[in-house]
C-alpha cells in the first residue's frame, strides 16, 4: 500500500507541469500578470559566478524571468558540472535592470545577446555571451490565460479524488491532508518518509516559456517543462523514482478556466493495482 501512497503523491504535484492544453472559458477575473512585458528566457553561454543567500557557490546557466514577477534559475556546482540546483524568488524591473532576491540576490541586465550580472552584497560584475527570448504571448491565448502564478484553492475541495481505494470521493486541501488521511484507509508509512512527504505541500505554481516551477514548503523546488496548445485536452505520462519504488500512471482530461481559476479534471489509470484507477479534480486559483 505504500506504493499507492507514493504513486499517488507523485503525480498530483506535477500534473499540471505536464498539461499541453487549455481551454478559452470566461476570463474575465484574471488580470494582466505584473510583468508580463519584461518577461524573458535568458540562457547563459559562458561562465558567471553566483553566490547564493546560504553561501552556495555555483555557476548560473540560465535564468527565466516569468510573466507574474517570479524567477526560476539553473545553476551548477563549481567543478561539478551536471549537478543542477534550482532558484527561486521574485524580480522587480526599473530602467531594464531586473533586481532579484530570494536564492540569489543581484542586478540583471541585458541586450539581445548578452547578460550582466551584478551581486548586491560584493557588487562585483560579470558579463557573458547569452540567448535572450522574450516571453511574447499574444494577448488572449491559453499562454496568455495559462503563464502566471497559481496556488491551490484553499479549501478542501482544492484536490478531490474518486479512488475506490480512498472510499469513494476524498478531498483534501494539500498533500499533507492525503497523507494523514491514510490511516482512515488501511494505509501506513514509517514516520521518516512520511515526514519527507509532508515537506511536498504545494505553496504556488509559476508557469511562463513552457517552464513550470512548483514551490513546496519544506522540499526543494521542482522544475520541468510542458507544451501549451489551445486544444482542449492533455495527456499526462509519469514514470517516477522515489525511495526505491517505480511508479506509472497514464491520465487524460482538460482544463478548463473559470474567472480567476483553472480547474483540471482528468482520468487516471494506474499500474499500482491497490489503488486502481479513478479520476481527480483540482482547482487552482490565480495568485498574479
Amino acid at each position: 500500500m505504500k506504493k499507492a501512497l507514493f504513486m499517488a503523491l507523485a503525480v498530483l504535484p506535477v500534473l499540471f507541469a505536464c498539461n499541453k492544453n487549455n481551454s478559452s472559458t470566461d476570463t474575465s477575473t484574471l488580470e494582466p500578470p505584473k510583468n508580463a512585458k519584461e518577461a524573458k528566457k535568458v540562457v547563459v553561454k559562458e561562465e558567471i559566478k553566483i553566490t547564493t543567500s546560504d553561501k552556495k557557490e555555483l555557476s548560473l546557466k540560465e535564468i527565466n524571468f516569468m510573466r507574474s514577477g517570479r524567477y526560476v534559475a539553473v545553476a551548477e556546482i563549481l567543478l561539478k558540472a551536471s549537478n543542477e540546483i534550482v532558484l527561486t524568488g521574485t524580480y522587480t524591473v526599473s530602467n531594464g535592470n531586473y533586481t532579484v532576491t530570494g536564492d540569489i540576490n543581484a542586478t540583471i541586465s541585458t541586450t539581445s545577446d548578452t547578460i550582466t550580472y551584478t551581486d548586491t552584497a560584493s557588487g562585483e560584475e560579470q558579463t557573458s555571451p547569452a540567448t535572450v527570448t522574450p516571453s511574447n504571448v499574444q494577448e488572449g491565448s491559453a499562454q496568455d490565460k495559462a503563464y502566471r502564478t497559481w496556488k491551490l484553492q484553499g479549501d478542501s475541495n482544492a484536490i478531490i479524488l474518486e479512488f475506490q481505494s480512498l472510499g469513494g470521493k476524498a478531498k483534501y486541501a494539500n498533500i499533507s491532508n492525503l497523507v494523514n488521511d491514510l490511516v482512515n484507509h488501511e494505509i501506513t508509512i514509517d514516520q521518516q518518509k512520511k515526514e519527507k512527504l509532508l515537506g511536498y505541500d504545494i505553496v504556488d505554481i509559476s508557469l511562463d516559456n513552457n517552464e513550470i516551477v512548483i514551490n513546496f514548503s519544506k522540499a526543494n523546488p521542482f522544475k520541468g517543462s510542458f507544451i501549451l496548445s489551445d486544444n482542449l485536452t492533455f495527456t499526462y505520462d509519469l514514470s517516477a523514482f522515489m525511495t526505491g519504488d517505480v511508479f506509472q500512471a497514464k491520465a487524460n482530461g482538460s482544463i478548463a478556466f473559470e474567472g480567476n481559476k483553472a480547474v483540471i479534471t482528468m482520468n487516471v489509470e494506474s499500474s499500482i493495482e491497490k489503488l486502481g484507477n479513478g479520476t481527480a479534480t483540482i482547482t487552482l486559483v490565480a495568485v498574479n
